[in-house]
C-alpha cells in the first residue's frame, strides 16, 4: 500500500489535498517549527506535525489562528458558494493582519489559483515570496 503522506493529491474528485512530505519538511526548515495546520485531519497530521490542526469537522476557518502556520487549503466550495481556497486565504489574511500569524507556508498548485486570488483580499500571493516547484 502507498502511504498517502508522499503522495500530492490535487483533483476536482476531493477536497482533501495530501501534502507531499519534502514540501512539509522544506516548510518546517524555513519556519522552524509547524504550530498550526488549519485545514488538515489526524491522517495528513502524521506528516506535517503541526502542534495543533483543524479537521474539517472543527472548521478551522472558525478557530484562532497564530505562530507559524502551514496551509494547504482545501478545494471545492462551501455552502456560501465562495471557493474554500479563497476563504481560507481571506482568513488567513485576516490572522496575519491582526499579528497572530508570525510566518505561513501557503501550498498552491496552480496559476489559475493565484489568478484567482487577486483581489480577494488586501494582500494577494504575489505580494510574498514565492517557490514555484520544478514538478506540479
Amino acid at each position: 500500500m502507498i502511504q498517502r503522506e508522499f503522495i500530492g493529491r490535487h483533483t476536482c474528485d476531493s477536497p482533501e489535498w495530501y501534502t507531499p512530505s519534502d514540501y512539509v519538511e522544506a516548510a518546517r526548515e524555513v519556519m522552524g517549527t509547524i504550530d498550526v495546520d488549519p485545514a488538515s485531519h489526524e491522517e495528513a497530521n502524521r506528516t506535517v506535525k503541526a502542534a495543533t490542526f483543524f479537521t474539517a469537522e472543527d472548521d478551522g476557518l472558525k478557530q484562532s489562528w497564530g505562530g507559524n502556520v502551514f496551509l494547504n487549503p482545501p478545494g471545492g466550495k462551501d455552502d456560501s458558494k465562495t471557493s474554500l481556497v479563497v476563504r481560507f486565504w481571506r482568513k488567513l489574511m485576516s490572522e496575519w493582519g491582526l499579528c497572530h500569524v508570525e510566518q505561513a507556508i501557503w501550498i498552491g498548485y496552480s496559476l489559475e489559483q493565484l489568478q484567482t486570488m487577486q483581489g480577494v483580499s488586501f494582500k494577494s500571493p504575489l505580494d510574498f515570496p514565492i517557490c514555484v516547484t520544478s514538478k506540479r
